[in-house]
């Protein structure tokens, strides 16, 4: 199966592309079957407002994310002698940079962990992104722009062909063995890690995850606005449903 047909997929199937289907689902089939288009319109509306609750998208991130984060005796006692950054998508015509690609909400949280973990281990960073859906600048070299203009960061490798996370992995594992490296962190958002970790060990190497961007409940007080919708959850439950069905995929295909 080819990248453009998943990419596709993924837009129409996994929110909101799938709640668009089944409310066009149920605009067609009123006329002659009434009862079952209200019975489809009523999921949708239930499902849609469920997901909009951060309590549920908290429920629907747990189960994906480590409960741990990195801490200073982890740096202390790893092997890893690299640092890997996966790309996590781009922001297209920024507007405050002079209408230019520059990296999006999820890459740039990443990013900002990577460069932390680079100034408390001085290890060298590998940053791995491509074209996934054709683009002219790879994700990586976005990537490349920030750690160097707002960091003061230069990477040591800059991997720009792989398309998915698998890719990542098989493109980036080639750049590391060149260099005689087959441990390193492995930094991406929390709920993205399950799914990244084992196509970096099919690979031959072993990885320390580096968790960021925490979005489940790992304890901590809830307060009364987790319990009203909001759009960030609906956003976070959709990363959250784009996970399982990509961890799911994952464990088949690779």
């Amino acid at each position: 199966m080819n990248i453009e047909f998943t990419q596709l997929m993924k837009m129409v199937f996994l929110p909101p592309g799938g709640f668009v289907l089944l409310f066009v689902l149920a605009l067609l089939l009123w006329q002659n079957y009434e009862n079952v288009a209200r019975k489809i319109v009523f999921f949708a509306t239930i499902l849609l407002w469920l997901m909009t609750l951060p309590i549920v998208a908290m429920g629907l991130m747990t189960p994906l994310e480590p409960s741990f984060a990195l801490d200073q005796a982890d740096l202390i006692k790893t092997k890893a002698r690299a640092i890997v950054i996966l790309s996590g998508g781009r922001r297209t015509h920024a507007k405050e940079y002079d209408g230019h690609e520059t990296v999006n909400k999820v890459t740039l949280e990443r990013v900002r962990y990577g460069a932390k973990l680079r100034r408390e281990t001085d290890l060298p960073i590998l940053i791995s992104g491509g074209s996934p859906n054709g683009e002219a600048f790879a994700e990586a070299r976005l990537i490349e722009r920030v750690l160097v203009e707002d960091y003061g960061i230069s990477p040591r490798w800059v991997e720009t062909k792989s398309r998915n996370t698998a890719e990542n992995a098989s493109y980036s594992a080639k750049l590391l063995r060149a260099a005689k490296i087959d441990h390193v962190f492995l930094v991406s958002s929390a709920w993205h890690l399950a799914r990244a970790v084992p196509v970096f060990e099919k690979e031959g190497i072993t990885v320390t995850p580096a968790p960021t961007g925490f979005e489940g409940y790992h304890g901590g007080n809830l307060v009364w606005q987790d319990f009203f919708q909001h759009m960030s959850a609906l956003q976070n439950s959709s990363y959250a449903l784009h996970e399982l069905v990509g961890r799911l995929w994952y464990q088949v295909r690779y």
